[in-house]
Parts: structure tokens; C-alpha cells; sequence
């Protein structure tokens, strides 16, 4: 069995919101930072955002996908390929600007944050939804962590699959960040900034290259 408190998951945004992430102590959901009209870097697709929108988390908590901060079960996504590759029409700043804000299952749970997961990406039909830690065994972890995720003829659901998330209800305290992992050293040099005008937070700065395209 799957041992969850090993288990890492990764949020993606721009460098330009970390500021006012640990500014308020918090990662909000994109419905909390609509209602509070908070100014931020949006990274994802406008007409995906829609169907986010209107996509409806069949558990506890319930509400719907922007009531939840998305994670991803690793780096290096599909969504952050189509950041690479200009695929996402109002973001031009490229895969150098996006970081990658790390904490795992086991801190959502000590801090007691409500959350579900799927088992692939979160609006397709295909994906089904899960609130017990012991389905996370479901989930296709062989594809999850392999950097070659395209579809292909003989599987041809391999990037939905890939794409599983894991959604946090509404905020998640910043104390519940472990890492930030970072494409270069000035983005590196940037953060490292920004988490020292805040010492009372610890957590680990990475250049990870092996985590972008």
C-alpha cells in the first residue's frame, strides 16, 4: 500500500504572486481571491477556468473546483508545458517565471484542511473524484511519475491520468509549505528575498531544473 506521508504535491504560479501569498499567510483558492478581489499573476487557461467553474466536487466539502487550490501529484506537468510552450494565450512569461510551492498529504492532513483528489485531470468525464487517503492507490502512479506522459495509440488517456489533483478546500496555511523548488538561481535569488522578509517561515529553496522542460 501506498504510504501517503510520502507523498508530495506540487502548486504552480507565477513568481510574482509568492509576495502576496506569504504576505497573507495563505494560499487561497481562485474563488477566495475573486470574492476578497485580490490582485494576482493568473497562469491557466481562460476556457478551462469556465468549466472549473461549473464542475461540481461530488464530496464534503462539496462547492465547486475554484472553491479548491489545485496541487499536482508531481513537477514538471502538462499544464506547465503549455506554459513552455506559449499554449496559454494571456501568460507570456515562460516556464522560468513559475514556481513550484511543495507540501504533501501529510501536512494537508495535520492541518487539518479539507481536500478530495482525483484520478486524473479534474473537468474531464473520465476522472473520478476521492475523499479516502487509502483509494490514493487508484491513482496511476507510474505515469504520474514518468516525465513521458503523451498519449499514445496503445493509451490514449495517459496525460489525463498524469494531470490527477489533489484539491484543498478554499486556503491552506503558508506553515504548511515545505519547499519551493525554482528554474535558475534569480529565481532562486528572488524567493530567497521574499521568505527573508518573513523569517518566521523555514522551508527549503531548490533550483530544480529536472521539474521544467
Amino acid at each position: 500500500m501506498l504510504n501517503y506521508n510520502l507523498v508530495e504535491i506540487f502548486h504552480i504560479t507565477d513568481i510574482d504572486n509568492l509576495e502576496k501569498i506569504v504576505s497573507c499567510d495563505k494560499l487561497f483558492s481562485k474563488s477566495l481571491l475573486t470574492c476578497n478581489s485580490r490582485d494576482y499573476t493568473n497562469i491557466a487557461y481562460e476556457g478551462i477556468q469556465d468549466i472549473r467553474l461549473h464542475t461540481m466536487v461530488p464530496f464534503s466539502p462539496y462547492g465547486n473546483l475554484h472553491e479548491y487550490i489545485p496541487f499536482y501529484f508531481c513537477p514538471r506537468s502538462p499544464m506547465l508545458y503549455a506554459i513552455h510552450k506559449n499554449y496559454v494565450q494571456q501568460y507570456n512569461k515562460g516556464e522560468e517565471s513559475i514556481i513550484h510551492i511543495v507540501t504533501s498529504i501529510a501536512k494537508i492532513i495535520e492541518f487539518d484542511r479539507p481536500f478530495v483528489f482525483t484520478d486524473g485531470h479534474a473537468v474531464m468525464k473520465l476522472s473520478d473524484f476521492y475523499e479516502n487517503i487509502s483509494e490514493l492507490n487508484i491513482l496511476d502512479w507510474e505515469v504520474i511519475n514518468n516525465n513521458y506522459w503523451a498519449d499514445t495509440e496503445d493509451d490514449n488517456d495517459r496525460k489525463r491520468r498524469k494531470q490527477a489533483e489533489f484539491l484543498v478546500h478554499e486556503f491552506l496555511p503558508f506553515f504548511a509549505i515545505q519547499k519551493i523548488g525554482v528554474y535558475n538561481n534569480i529565481i532562486e535569488k528572488e524567493v530567497r528575498e521574499i521568505i527573508k522578509a518573513h523569517p518566521k517561515y523555514n522551508l527549503q529553496i531548490e533550483i530544480k531544473p529536472e521539474w521544467y522542460y
